[in-house]
């Protein structure tokens, strides 16, 4: 018979400061993708990038990054 892992009891008030830096990253990572969005949006709408490009780039990055993992 296999010995079942135990696992170690937690601190509540650790993992109330777990849930409160998952919520600070969700925020985060928001108002990073917000700033993004309007980056873009901006380049576009001044004419020095298109959507086209940008899908292009998208993919080339895609591509990198699937090689370095696979």
């Amino acid at each position: 018979m296999k010995k079942q892992k135990r696992i170690p009891s937690r601190d509540p008030m650790t993992e109330v400061h777990w849930g409160a830096q998952l919520a600070d990253l969700k925020e985060a990572e928001y108002r990073t993708n917000l700033l993004l969005g309007a980056l873009i949006q901006c380049l576009i709408e001044k004419g020095w990038l298109t959507e086209e490009e940008l899908k292009q780039s998208m993919e080339e990055m895609e591509r990198e990054m699937e090689s370095l993992f696979m």
